[in-house]
């Protein structure tokens, strides 16, 4: 299993987290949620981009460490380290990563284990000895030969990765920020934020995906994908995006088309995240996939507050597709932070279901309280509550998510509520 631990690092004290295909951290605004979140995107990058960093590296496995350190900068501002040393350290069943503050600079120190420094190396032995790449005052057709061996060199590289990581292969990662409403109404003004540095570097990556998937969209619409966007999300959006003349509009059930900066502002957040993900499901799951569909199965994705600007309702029904790309093995892992009680308590629903699924021959009663699509199978989710600084495992046991952390977020209401009807016996 992939671990990380965090010591003294920006508004975290302590974290020890062990990363299960369902991945849940609740905790209050300003507390770490982001940050862990992030972390454990910067660490399984390391393999995720490694085929990646031989290429555009020159073969260099020192150049490598510069690289992850300036970018880790780049993410993690020095300003916002706080003023302790921190050391993070993330493991894996294959090889594990530690990134320290030296001493109490601006700098960092990133060191791997000898088993991913050798498999590196070897890698570069490899495609050392593969024809010299070589681009400059070249014909177009030596350009095309250059890009040729380039993604040749990739591919050769992830097929060593997948036999060295084997089932802990991640392929690619996609991380969905908060605030995407944000995207929905700039539309194809992206390009102004793009060197602007307004933007960090994951949620302008994130604006780049979403606007791919717009244009994707807009001229490759299908009959069969429509009509899985509209199985899974129309209902939640209130319609379904349309494009027309180049524009973007949710067409309501009755008809309206509303242009995407008019909609409210729940939809504006769920858009984004409803037409990415809409990505994953249209790929086909189980049986024998091909290259393509793999690195799509192979694929971690984090999810930054899904539940916002949502009504409890919606918020239930978000819960269930996002525990289907789980259930349906459509990613390989998925993180999800969150601000609401709600939501982990629809979640521990699900879990509970998946377990009674086990126990249970009666599938069709089951189905007809939690859909099937929505069970979470046994041991395959833990929870995380981030409390004065401290990541907490919430998880029991049995594998739920402990009731009294439950029961311990609404009573401070109900005491409230309590409080106040006893001073109203007291009038």
């Amino acid at each position: 299993m992939f671990s990380l631990k965090v010591k003294d690092f920006s508004c975290i004290k302590t974290a020890n987290l062990e990363i299960s295909p369902l991945t849940l951290i609740i905790g209050p605004q300003a507390s770490g949620k982001s940050v862990i979140c992030k972390l454990i995107y910067f660490c399984n990058a390391t393999s995720a981009e490694i085929s990646r960093y031989l290429v555009e590296l020159k073969y260099d496995f020192e150049a490598l460490t510069k690289f992850l350190s300036a970018q880790f900068c780049e993410w993690f501002p020095a300003s916002a380290w706080g003023e302790r040393r921190f050391n993070i350290e993330f493991t894996t069943p294959l090889y594990s990563l530690k990134i320290s503050r030296i001493s109490t600079s601006d700098k960092i120190r990133v060191n791997f284990s000898e088993e991913y420094a050798s498999f590196y190396r070897s890698q570069i032995d490899i495609l050392k000895k593969l024809p010299a790449r070589k681009r400059g005052n070249t014909t177009a057709d030596e350009e095309d030969d250059f890009f040729e061996l380039e993604y040749r060199s990739e591919q050769l590289v992830t097929e060593h990765v997948t036999k060295w990581l084997g089932r802990h292969a991640i392929f690619n990662q996609l991380f969905i920020p908060a605030g995407r409403s944000f995207f929905t109404s700039i539309g194809k003004a992206l390009i102004a934020f793009e060197h602007s540095g307004i933007l960090e570097p994951l949620t302008l990556s994130f604006g780049r995906r979403f606007s791919s998937v717009r244009e994707f969209y807009s001229r490759r619409s299908s009959a069969a994908r429509n009509q899985i966007f509209i199985n899974l999300f129309s209902d939640l959006l209130g319609g379904t995006p349309k494009n027309d003349g180049g524009k973007d509009y949710l067409q309501a059930k009755d008809g309206r088309l509303i242009p995407f900066a008019a909609l409210s502002s729940g939809q504006q957040e769920l858009i984004p995240l409803a037409m990415t993900l809409h990505t994953l499901f249209s790929v086909r799951s189980g049986g024998t996939m091909n290259p393509f569909t793999q690195r799509i199965t192979k694929r971690s994705v984090y999810i930054e507050e899904p539940e916002a600007h949502l009504f409890p309702k919606a918020q239930s029904d978000l819960v269930e597709i996002l525990a289907s790309l789980i259930s349906k093995r459509r990613v390989r892992d998925l993180v999800i932070t969150t601000h609401s009680p709600y939501v982990l308590s629809k979640f521990n629903n699900l879990i509970k279901a998946g377990q009674l699924s086990k126990t249970s021959k009666d599938h069709k009663s089951l189905d007809q309280i939690i859909p099937e699509s929505a069970w979470i199978p046994p041991r395959a989710a833990l929870a995380y509550a981030i409390i004065d600084g401290k990541v907490q495992c919430i998880t029991d046991p049995d594998g739920l998510i402990a009731a009294d952390y439950l029961d311990n977020v609404s009573s401070d209401i109900i005491d409230e509520f309590s409080e106040l009807l006893n001073f109203e016996r007291n009038l």
